[in-house]
């Protein structure tokens, strides 16, 4: 038979610690937290083994992969045969989500577009930084297209950072177009699908719910464009039909529209007031008074010259009202017989038309 002797061990009691972790741990971190335990043995001659989940014995905390949550872990500290055991909870905190809304302006230049953000997630109140093109931006609303980045931090310090886009707009629309009086002028959208239009004042176009109606104004109107997109989102946009007398602007060729844009591109068509439409017919009507041809003396008495090195076709005078009063080709015109005033005349040279207004004293 066998015999065994037990010798009972008196272990002096001693107080094990795990240290707290003293930096938050956020959620989605990878890190490695080296956890640490004291005691208060005289003679300090143990071992510590920890165990838990994601602690290797010498005690690494691998945080990798780990979701928001409490988190056990436990030391052993082994001296002269005798063994103490601690645990202490690591809490993972949980780290800011942003979910956002991009609009993205609808119309292709002069507009702008918004972030709509949301914060899930963490502890709040949060600190949020913006920043666009390394500067930093106080608002997500009249954003120019770009790319703009935002970071939110809790009251931990867990944060998220992400980046988004605002993206040019899709549609475009000519925002000046001229015509002569009892002319049509298409107003198009491009591209003229994924979006819903509407036009106002629906005031003499051929369609008031679609992207290209045909516009025969009978003055300089301002019609608005709304576009909505199936989300909703919707922007609008002004076109300014400039109407002409027909004594003025009779030839004019497809090519003057774009002429006109360079003219006219001081005018703010988006916030144009009545005031400036004003001054927008003038400047468009001047455009074809001021060729170079000359009439002088202009103011006259009676006799005007018409000074050009070009071959005169025709040249006809109207009248304010618009009635054509004589028709020559002369290159000096007699208005002595008419009453004082304003007429205008329309000389034709070289196969184009040239208006000019004289003045009879």
């Amino acid at each position: 038979s066998s015999s065994f002797t037990c010798e009972s061990i008196n272990c002096p009691p001693i107080d094990l610690t795990i240290e707290p972790v003293q930096d938050a741990i956020c959620a989605g971190d990878s890190t490695i937290i080296q956890l640490v335990a004291s005691n208060n043995s005289p003679t300090q001659l143990g071992t510590y083994v920890w165990s838990g989940g994601n602690v290797s014995a010498d005690g690494k905390f691998n945080t990798t992969g780990l979701a928001s949550g409490d988190y056990n872990v436990q030391v052993e500290y082994n001296e002269m045969g005798c063994v103490y055991q601690s645990s202490q909870i690591v809490t993972i905190e949980s780290t800011p989500e942003l979910n956002a809304t991009v609009n993205s302006p609808i119309w292709f230049l002069g507009q702008t577009g918004s972030i709509d953000l949301n914060i899930m997630n963490g502890t709040g109140p949060y600190d949020i930084m913006r920043t666009s093109a390394g500067a930093t931006i106080n608002q997500l609303d009249s954003l120019a297209p770009g790319e703009y980045k935002i970071t939110a931090i809790d009251q931990n310090g867990c944060s998220v950072e992400e980046t988004f886009t605002i993206s040019e707009g899709t549609y475009t629309v000519n925002p000046i177009h001229v015509i002569c009086a009892g002319d049509r002028q298409p107003l198009s959208v491009f591209p003229g699908t994924g979006a819903t239009f509407n036009w106002s004042p629906s005031f003499r176009l051929s369609c008031s719910d679609c992207s290209n109606p045909i516009a025969n104004p009978g003055r300089t109107t301002v019609y608005t464009v709304t576009a909505t997109l199936p989300s909703g989102q919707s922007a609008s946009q002004n076109v300014v039909v400039v109407v002409l007398p027909s004594f003025i602007c009779n030839g004019l060729t497809p090519q003057d529209d774009k002429e006109f844009a360079k003219l006219l591109s001081d005018y703010d068509v988006e916030n144009i007031s009545k005031m400036e439409l004003e001054n927008l017919e003038k400047e468009v009507a001047n455009f074809y008074l001021e060729k170079e041809v000359k009439v002088v003396p202009n103011p006259t008495d009676g006799l005007v010259n018409i000074v050009t090195p070009e071959e005169i076709e025709s040249i006809e005078v109207f009248d304010f009202s618009g009635k054509m009063l004589k028709s020559e080709k002369e290159m000096q015109i007699n208005l002595s017989n008419f009453s004082k005033g304003v007429y205008f005349f329309k000389i034709k040279i070289a196969n184009q038309m040239i208006i000019k207004k004289v003045i009879l004293i």
